[in-house]
């Protein structure tokens, strides 16, 4: 058995065949579903990034013996 990590989830499965599929109708459509692979992936890893940097921004504060409500923005 493989790197968990490193399989695709059935959600990603899913939106590889529905891009497979847009772009068999043309070449119009492949270049669409390839801006469209573009574009999710990156609302994908600004998503994660601001996850991330949730998840920092609280540990941090409960390091420092703030609570995060208090730490939001900068000052």
């Amino acid at each position: 058995m493989g790197n968990y990590y490193e399989l695709p989830s059935p959600q990603e499965l899913r939106y590889r065949d529905v891009l497979g599929a847009i772009s068999a109708l043309g070449s119009e459509a492949k270049e669409l579903a390839d801006e469209l692979d573009m574009v999710v992936w990156q609302v994908v890893n600004r998503a994660v990034d601001a996850a991330v940097a949730e998840h920092d921004r609280q540990l941090f504060a409960s390091i420092t013996g703030g609570h995060p409500s208090e730490r939001s923005g900068p000052r």
